[in-house]
């Protein structure tokens, strides 16, 4: 049969063009109609980092989406380690077990997407009293909402800490203390904040984390940022104040001569002698520490040994930020406790890691815990190092 409607002559007559006029009228009705009848897919739940990339991006191809999951499966916090708190919580603690002892950490922060700074306080101290008012004053730039901020806490250096049953560990012990909790926290990439016998624990534990051989599935050092760090031995000085500090509290709970003999040895003179609140703040704070502890770890930093060859070797080519007060501490017995490191100790340094990776600045009236006594003066060094880290904030 042959179709005479279909003919062009018939087609595009003028009889015929008002009914296709309506046609095509009605087919762009009906196929409007089914468009928005229909709702877009739902993200499934393990889709949700997608989801949210997507959402900050108005490309919703599919190269957009192969690349968000190619960025979810890149991430290692994705896979939290059970001890971790429930993520909408913006502070979680918990003890790590390790080796040697355990570890309290604490998070600020979301671990599932934002890069990492991990802290690790001196001896007779906590990450609180490290590190509390830096991160303050943190939070009022745009530092905070661009990391997460992870604390450990060495063995009985926490508030309601037990008191150690055995000895503290070493220095090489505490690095690998370091190394298994980062591994079970599946932290990645990070950056290490440490002060005074921290800086010695993060040189150690970076040594480690950089030998060829190293087994896979660890964290990855990108930087450190050491306030106080000494590359030479202990001395017998150390030894004879950390000895004093142990009979004064082998016989009372806290001595207040040993209170004083540690914040001398932190604090510059200045701030000891006019009392100031950081300094307050601090001296209550050794009250909630396991003085055993706490004597433990200044041994294992005064019986420290120099960084060898092999370990040099291995820093080399690692970024690292020195940061040193211009101030003193107090005086004796505080001077006998006193870090010294300086000028001299940041050339030593920096000759050793190479000056192209190494940097130094001085914090200018301020003693070794300069992160609490001049928090604003760290605050821009630090940052000019992590922007040429490659961080944007």
């Amino acid at each position: 049969m042959e179709l005479s409607f279909l003919h062009p002559n018939v087609l595009f007559s003028s009889r015929a063009l008002p009914w296709l006029s309506l046609l095509s009228v009605a087919f762009v009705v009906v196929w409007r109609m089914l468009r928005h009848d229909v709702p877009p897919p739902a993200p499934c739940a393990d889709d949700s980092l997608e989801a949210k990339l997507l959402e900050e991006t108005p490309n919703t191809s599919a190269e957009s989406r192969r690349k968000a999951r190619e960025l979810r499966a890149e991430l290692p916090a994705e896979r939290p380690h059970p001890a971790l708190a429930p993520r909408d919580r913006a502070t979680s603690s918990f003890l790590v077990q390790t080796d040697f002892g355990p570890m309290q950490v604490t998070i600020n922060g979301d671990m599932s997407w934002r890069p990492k700074i991990v802290t690790l306080h001196d001896a007779a101290a906590s990450s609180r009293s490290c590190f509390g008012s830096f991160f303050q004053v943190a939070q009022e730039s745009a530092l905070l909402d661009h990391f997460c901020v992870i604390h450990l806490d060495a063995p009985g250096h926490w508030e309601g800490a037990p008191r150690l049953t055995g000895a503290f560990p070493s220095l090489d012990d505490l690095a690998d203390m370091v190394d298994q909790v980062l591994r079970r926290l599946c932290v990645g990439r990070f950056v290490g904040l440490g002060v005074g016998a921290g800086t010695a624990v993060w040189l150690r534990y970076a040594a480690i984390e950089r030998q060829p051989r190293r087994a896979a599935g660890g964290a990855s050092c990108q930087g450190l940022v050491l306030f106080g760090a000494e590359c030479d031995a202990g001395d017998s000085a150390e030894r004879v104040g950390i000895w004093g500090i142990g009979r004064a509290l082998a016989s009372s709970a806290w001595a207040s001569s040993a209170k004083e003999a540690l914040a001398g040895r932190l604090f510059s003179r200045n701030y000891v002698q006019t009392r100031r609140p950081v300094v307050q703040s601090y001296l209550a704070s050794l009250d909630q520490l396991c003085p055993t502890a706490v004597v433990g770890y200044l041994k294992s930093y005064a019986r420290r040994a120099a960084l060898s060859e092999s370990q040099l070797n291995a820093l080399k080519g690692l970024p690292v930020l020195l940061l040193y007060g211009s101030c003193g501490g107090g005086t004796f017995p505080s001077g006998l406790l006193v870090q010294q490191a300086g000028e001299a100790q940041a050339l030593k340094l920096m000759a050793a890691l190479g000056r192209d990776a190494a940097s130094c600045a001085t914090i200018h009236g301020s003693g070794v815990l300069s992160t609490q006594e001049e928090p604003m003066q760290v605050m821009r060094p630090l940052e000019l190092f992590l922007e040429g880290l490659g961080f944007v904030f």
